[in-house]
């Protein structure tokens, strides 16, 4: 009975949470569309994060008082190399670590509450850095997307400037045609720096900074370079593009000759008495059963 009490009672609060924050956010959009303010819709991505954020806003005003300044701006800058800047806030993405630490514990309690005490430590961490290891893969996978991207990216601004085009006209004409991708928006705001004012060596550096990928801000090093030397881009272009091939291909190669390494082992361990037991064992029982007398 008291567990039923219990469930219903979360049930209750967190759909009460739900609805209390869609009608403020109804009521918000509604004063800004009054005063002709228009903003920027966040793109969320995650899934957890759109069907979660209900449940860890309440907390986001304790752990605004929690976080220091040098905190938030590592985790901007984090944000900014996982393209999560338009979906979460430094101190929403602590209150969602506090709600993933409490969440499993809340739930294991209710299900199972004669598991050892020194489970509960343990899930609680696990909940906790549980955020901070998506948004490191998430950065991983996003930096692995750009370098797989970047050498077509490099051929067609080759081709686009050897046809008689600017760098910042085939940016455009690039971002224009191609499908949205992580390295298509980095390009994306590199235009709108420039845009806005910003010298091409600046917006350059700032998209260095913001990617986490040795292959792009090498190749962002040259275009530096380049174009301090005032060395025809069509050239510098379409010299990295070979060199881009060159590298994919002695990538290739690695990965294959570490691949055959890796390969010894499970042979050694696992196929190789597979094989030996295929082969040797019926000639094994023959003997046995011959000598028994079977």
């Amino acid at each position: 009975m008291i567990f039923q009490v219990i469930i219903c009672g979360i049930i209750f609060v967190a759909l009460f949470m739900f609805a209390y924050f869609m009608m403020q956010k109804g009521s918000e959009e509604s004063a800004r569309r009054a005063l002709g303010i228009q903003e920027k819709a966040k793109v969320v991505r995650s899934p957890m994060i759109r069907l979660l954020r209900p449940l860890f806003t309440p907390l986001v005003p304790p752990a605004k008082t929690l976080q220091s300044d040098d905190q938030r701006r590592k985790l901007r800058h984090q944000f900014v190399m996982a393209g999560m800047t338009e979906e979460i806030l430094p101190e929403e993405f602590l209150a969602y670590q506090m709600l993933m630490a409490i969440m499993p514990v809340t739930i294991v309690f209710l299900l199972g509450p004669s598991m050892n005490l020194w489970f509960y430590p343990m899930l609680v961490l696990l909940g906790f850095f549980f955020p901070v290891k998506w948004m490191r893969d998430r950065v991983t996978m996003r930096s692995e997307e750009m370098v797989q991207e970047l050498p077509h990216v490099v051929d067609i601004l080759a081709l686009s400037t050897r046809a008689g085009l600017g760098f910042i006209a085939g940016l455009e004409r690039l971002t224009k045609k191609r499908k949205p991708t992580a390295l298509m928006e980095e390009l994306t705001t590199l235009l709108q720096e420039i845009q806005m004012g910003s010298t091409r060596e600046q917006a350059l550096r700032n998209m260095a900074n913001r990617c986490d990928s040795p292959e792009v801000n090498q190749f962002i090093v040259v275009l530096i370079q380049a174009s301090s030397l005032g060395v025809p881009i069509s050239s510098v272009l379409r010299a990295q593009s070979e060199k881009m091939r060159s590298d994919r291909f002695q990538k290739a190669e690695r990965k294959g000759a570490e691949a055959t390494q890796k390969i010894v082992f499970p042979i050694i361990l696992v196929i190789m008495p597979a094989v030996l037991i295929i082969v040797l064992g019926p000639i094994a029982l023959q003997l046995i059963y011959s000598n028994t007398g079977f």
